[in-house]
């Protein structure tokens, strides 16, 4: 009994991990000027996640302000800026699929210089389980009204053995 107890609440556990996953997506990319030189001073970035097509509706807005580094290599975690409109938990990601269009102020005087969109693929949302599955799996009774849908966002990370 204290084997099958001890289970089932590793797996809960496991499952309020998953759960607690950051609503936050990496993001990086180079930035170069007109003349196709490096920027390594502060730029102001505005990226937004569009529905449906290139031109869809804008389901989450926000700003940023990164200095790139030495390369013109920005880092950001699209869902920890200043946020212009709608929130990442509110995104439902099986209405998909979504774009990410970045506006970027190279001279960071509000005036974006260069746009991009392009297709979110299935890394931000790795696997998604509806409820169903998700009690398949886990072999639980569960019921609800209406159906459940479980994100779970996955990193690889490659480790070499000395």
């Amino acid at each position: 009994m204290k084997k099958t107890l001890s289970i089932v609440a590793g797996l809960l556990l496991t499952m309020s991990v998953f759960a607690q996953a950051p609503e936050k997506m990496s993001y990086q990319a180079v930035i170069r000027n007109t003349s196709n030189n490096l920027v390594t001073t502060t730029v102001g970035m505005k990226i937004s996640i569009l529905q449906a097509t290139a031109t869809g509706t804008a389901v989450y807005v926000e700003t940023q302000n990164p200095t790139p580094n030495t390369n013109g290599l920005v880092s950001i975690e699209i869902g920890g800026g200043s946020v212009v409109s709608g929130t990442m938990a509110g995104i439902n990601w099986e209405n998909g699929p979504y774009f990410i269009k970045t506006e970027t102020d190279i001279d960071n005087n509000t005036s974006y210089d260069v746009t991009s969109t392009s297709q979110l693929l299935s890394t931000p949302y790795a696997l998604l389980l509806n409820l169903r599955e998700l009690q398949l799996l886990l072999a639980l009774p569960i019921t609800l009204a209406k159906p459940l849908t479980v994100v779970l966002f996955f990193t690889y990370t490659k480790v070499a053995m000395v």
